[in-house]
């Protein structure tokens, strides 16, 4: 059996690595703007040789822990520079992160149907299409959460006090992406289990049952921290690493961790907002599956831990509802812990989650109409209706066959109508929609020594991004210095009314879709989408016109 379920675990991470690696060579995936100075870090470290930390436009980046950054170099040395080898790491934590949930849900004695359809759920769910592609912090927080999770399953089932340092250890890793926000999702989750175990009481006669789990509770929280060392170790060597080691520590435990926490800038629903958006397609599903699971009562160790995983799920929820920074991406470390409690806790043979995969699936086929309308204003081509067709096609032949359809394939039909529907996001509506801001088709026209102008900084980490081979160079255009050497070619993009300096002549124009616009605008472009759009110019010394003629 053990072996059975390790291929198993293995084809699904070999299934895991097909479905994410296709598209992370270009810029058609969902993009976070945060990659771009990730990636900008990562080469910039390789080129200064600064790998104990790693630096980004010749400062020392302390934003974050170097972890997912040594990822990105090791990556590159390995692959060569390009956005497929410093993506790839990411797939591989998604792929990971599929398997810990099989593994967690195998330990946890889940039928083999269950966790696969579940495990499924969550590969193609938005939140891994998504960041599985990215070079972020996310996808490894959930692939080290699950990973602190496995091994405490195991602790749960065969009480081995190893297991809790093992997840102890993943959780001080762990603290290497992101500082000591882990820990707070780490410590959530021990509190939660500890709760659950210590609250336990006798009511005839009165009598307090969990008081004899204190000494357990007290080992493991011991046990579980020891492994802590190793942050310590990282912080006592960047501090003496760095002329600055105390402002760099400051500013990263002052401004990064704790100053987010001080006032609240956004609101709330953007959370909420992330849970429904993070769990498409099965976001139809996965809400009753939740509201079951509110309702059902723990009697077994299975439920007992499906119990632990939800509730810690809704305590990370209330984190990032403190007053704080709030992004719907916050959600990430929560998903898949809601996902694995729910599905411990209810019986999916029940009438409303039969409904729920039902409506499910039905919606899944109206947003893969929805699809259709911007390929036609757009002027997609035959690749866009294939994949939009196919979809369409699985998604009505298992609602017309859905009342024939024993329960168990019931599910399978809408794993299968949300898988396609995916497939035709990711490789029909997404190209279709890609606007680079450096266009595939003129990288090679572009000048070696290139200068951007505009408001943001991190558009030169676009561009550093997207032309690993050019010198780039990225100037305010409020500012005197401007881009300094004048063999430089010149793009300007958000910028009104710019004049390029006496020499230079516009060499080529694109356009890229605009940021920050409203509904109306939004709805306005659907008309026109020439509205949704705003120009980017590249502008050349006039020698080097003469020269390429």
């Amino acid at each position: 059996m053990l072996r059975n379920d390790l291929s198993l675990a293995l084809c699904l991470g070999l299934l895991s690595i097909l479905a994410i690696l296709p598209g992370i060579s270009g810029t058609a995936v969902l993009s976070q703007g945060d990659e771009y100075m990730h990636i900008a870090t990562v080469r910039d470290s390789l080129d200064s040789g600064s790998y104990f930390l790693p630096v980004v436009n010749g400062g020392t980046n302390y934003h974050k822990p170097p972890l997912l950054f040594w990822l990105g170099m090791a990556s590159e040395a390995i692959f060569g520079r390009s956005l497929w080898a410093v993506r790839f790491p990411a797939v591989l934590l998604g792929a990971i992160s599929v398997m810990l949930v099989f593994g967690t849900l195998r330990t946890l004695r889940v039928s083999r149907y269950r966790l696969v359809l579940v495990a499924l759920v969550y590969l193609f769910s938005l939140a891994v299409t998504k960041f599985g592609r990215l070079l972020m912090m996310e996808q490894a927080l959930v692939a080290s959460m699950l990973g602190v999770v496995f091994f405490f399953a195991r602790y749960m089932r065969y009480r081995g006090i190893q297991n809790v340092f093992l997840a102890g250890l993943v959780s001080a890793f762990a603290y290497l992406y992101k500082g000591p926000l882990f820990q707070a999702y780490s410590g959530l989750f021990l509190s939660v289990w500890a709760l659950c175990l210590l609250w336990r009481f006798d009511l005839r006669p009165l009598r307090w049952r969990g008081r004899k789990e204190f000494g357990r509770v007290f080992r493991v929280f011991v046990v579980f921290h020891v492994p802590l060392i190793i942050p310590v170790i990282w912080i006592g060597l960047a501090y003496s690493a760095s002329s600055h080691g105390a402002l760099l520590m400051q500013y990263f435990f002052q401004f990064e961790n704790v100053g987010k926490f001080l006032e609240a800038n956004q609101p709330e629903t953007r959370i909420f907002g992330g849970w429904l958006l993070y769990s498409l397609p099965w976001t139809v599903f996965f809400l009753p599956l939740c509201f079951a699971a509110l309702r059902s009562r723990v009697r077994t160790l299975p439920r007992f831990a499906g119990w632990v995983l939800f509730w810690a799920a809704v305590m990370f929820t209330l984190l990032h509802l403190l007053p704080n920074r709030k992004d719907t991406y916050y959600v990430l470390p929560a998903w898949p812990l809601a996902l694995m409690g729910a599905s411990l806790l209810v019986d999916f043979n029940t009438k409303l989650l039969r409904r729920a995969a039902l409506a499910n699936t039905a919606i899944t086929l109206l947003v893969t109409l929805i699809l259709l309308p911007p390929g036609i204003i757009l002027g997609a081509g035959p690749a866009y209706y294939f994949w939009s067709l196919i979809a369409i096609a699985i998604t009505v032949g298992v609602l017309a066959r859905w009342k024939q359809l024993p329960v168990s394939r019931r599910y399978a039909g809408m794993i299968a109508a949300g898988v396609s529907t995916m497939a035709a996001f990711q490789f029909a509506f997404l190209p279709l929609v890609d606007r680079p801001d450096a266009p595939v088709g003129m990288r090679d026209d572009l000048a070696e020594k290139l200068c951007i102008v505009s408001n943001e900084t991190w558009d030169g980490f676009v561009f550093k991004s997207l032309l690993p081979a050019h010198d780039i160079h990225h100037a305010v255009p409020t500012l005197p210095e401007g881009c300094g050497e004048s063999d430089r070619g010149i793009i300007v993009l958000r910028v009104e009314n710019y004049s390029p300096p006496p020499g230079y002549t516009r060499a080529a124009s694109w356009s890229v879709w605009k940021t920050g616009l409203g509904t109306n605008e939004i709805f306005a472009g659907l008309k026109n989408p020439d509205l949704l759009q705003t120009p980017i110019l590249y502008y050349t010394p006039a020698q080097r016109r003469e020269a390429n003629r």
